[in-house]
């Protein structure tokens, strides 16, 4: 036994015979052996944190030479245990007890478009058994969060507002005193849109209380397209091109891109002409309008367009062609509308009690953009006079019909607004903001209007087309010809509006241009 004993010894004295001196000699006492007991206890908190976080709560030794004596002194002096843990854990709150892993974002969404709109802040939280978020004001390390320095195409960046440990593949990120934990992750690359997961880990009290949550960071993506109404030209004529900028959602909702120069570049070209010429900066719908006119040199136009975000190594491209061909047609319609509609609506209600006031608001926005046209090519069948009208009616039949362009913008925003409040209601409120796309799917004419007739009725004396009339079934020349004064009458009448003449053998411009006459459908 570990202990200082004082133990007597046997004396003898005696007298030395020749010299006459005493003598005493002492000799060890002879025991018997008897077992004695010594027992420790100790409470440890264990962690799998990194770094190691393990720390002792409490200790003691006892020792006797009965053991139920010792077992009860080391239970008088361990029986608070709960108190002794919760006293250590207030004054040491890390590693946290049962923790929670929370997530938060600086942003919503990360953006290529410039540098800082591909930085975004990760915010973890780590809460305890209790709820309580956990950090440290003294010198003694805070809670750890685990942030790994390389996800798929976003790059790890220290945030200067953590103290933290930087190991092989991750940094060990410590909540400071507003019991946040940072990370800085920034987009390298890749143009399309994209949910990139970065999964953070924090630790407890306990060998198995490591928690893990994915972080999720919405990439959009860059998207432009080059889209000519008309993939198919004849020389000498002209069609619109249409190059649009958006940024893309991963679910796909697409969000225009405005103020943004783009680059665009157009081969084949021999004696036709794009207008204008650059630079090119998207608008408030992000599109840049060109048009292209063929030359009768012309073949086939390839067309290229850019968009690369400033210091950013990826670049958004796409390409698209014009075919030109022969003029093999007598006339051209073009039938060309866009319709723009917006809605605004406010609603508001008020109602009380006396012991419950309930507050509402409803806020809706809706903005809609349809534009379509059609491409009609034309045969001459031939004309006739009308002398009571005195007027020239040239006869021609629909040889083909191409819907050159369909687009729908569709954006719908529904704020609603909750509130009650009061001694005989359920108290709290919500606020619900509902954001709708739409966008077409099936951008094919259904049913084309091939050999059908159409009538174009010329005044004799200025040569001034006056009106049209349109039939979806094809008029043969006898038909034409026995077509009377009452029957032209009760045709379906599209235009009384008076344009230039369009003479047989030229193509007719199209009717939209300043000028002439379109039709809207």
């Amino acid at each position: 036994m570990e202990t200082d004993l004082l133990i007597p010894s046997y004396a003898n004295a005696y007298q030395d015979p020749i010299t006459g001196w005493i003598f005493t000699e002492y000799t060890d006492q002879v025991f018997e052996y008897e077992t004695g007991f010594r027992m420790g206890a100790s409470i440890f908190i264990n962690s799998p944190c990194i770094p190691n976080m393990c720390y002792g709560v409490a200790a003691t030794t006892q020792q006797d030479m009965e053991l139920d004596v010792v077992i009860s002194k080391i239970s008088r002096s361990m029986w608070r245990i709960k108190t002794l843990i919760d006293e250590s854990e207030r004054k040491r709150p890390v590693p946290a007890r049962g923790p929670e892993l929370e997530i938060d974002y600086e942003k919503d969404y990360l953006s290529l478009l410039t540098e800082e709109d591909r930085r975004m802040e990760v915010i973890a939280r780590v809460k305890n058994c209790k709820g309580e978020y956990l950090s440290m004001d003294r010198s003694e390390l805070s809670q750890p969060v685990k942030f790994p320095k390389d996800v798929r195409r976003c790059k790890y960046e220290m945030s200067s507002d953590c103290w933290q440990h930087t190991y092989p593949g991750f940094d060990i990120v410590f909540t400071n005193k507003q019991y946040e934990a940072k990370g800085i992750y920034i987009v390298r690359e890749g143009i399309e849109a994209s949910i990139e997961k970065v999964p953070l880990e924090s630790c407890g009290i306990g060998s198995t209380s490591i928690v893990k949550d994915d972080a999720e960071l919405i990439i959009r993506g860059l998207e432009i397209e080059v889209k000519p109404d008309r993939r198919e030209i004849h020389v000498d004529e002209g069609t619109e091109i249409t190059i649009t900028l958006n940024e893309t959602d991963p679910d796909g909702s697409k969000y225009p891109v405005k103020g943004r120069e783009i680059e665009f570049f157009a081969s084949g070209l021999v004696n036709g002409k794009i207008t204008p010429q650059g630079p090119y900066t998207t608008d408030n719908k992000g599109e840049v309008t060109l048009t292209c006119r063929a030359g009768d040199n012309d073949s086939r136009i390839d067309m290229t367009a850019r968009f690369q975000p400033p210091g950013y190594p990826d670049k958004a491209e796409d390409h698209s062609s014009i075919k030109v061909n022969p003029a093999k047609y007598e006339a051209t319609l073009f039938l060309k509308k866009k319709v723009i509609k917006r809605t605004v609506s406010h609603k508001e209600r008020h109602q009380s009690d006396g012991t419950c006031t309930t507050d509402e608001k409803d806020d809706l926005k809706i903005s809609e953009e349809k534009e379509a046209s059609v491409y009609v090519t034309l045969k001459s069948l031939g004309s006739i006079d009308m002398f009571a009208f005195n007027q020239r009616w040239e006869t021609y039949q629909v040889t083909s019909t191409q819907l050159s362009k369909f687009d729908l913008y569709y954006n719908e925003r529904d704020c609603l607004y909750h509130n009650s409040t009061g001694a005989d209601c359920a108290g709290g409120g919500i606020e619900q903001i509902t954001t709708r796309n739409k966008t077409l799917t099936d951008r094919q004419l259904l049913s084309p209007a091939k050999g059908s007739t159409l009538i174009v009725a010329f005044d004799k004396e200025s040569d001034n087309r006056l009106h049209y009339f349109f039939f979806l079934n094809s008029l043969s020349k006898n038909d034409l010809t026995s077509f009377s004064i009452s029957s032209a009458l009760s045709c379906s009448f599209l235009s009384t509006d008076s344009v230039p003449n369009r003479r047989l053998k030229k193509p007719l411009m199209p009717l939209s241009r300043k000028g002439s006459h379109s039709r809207n459908e």
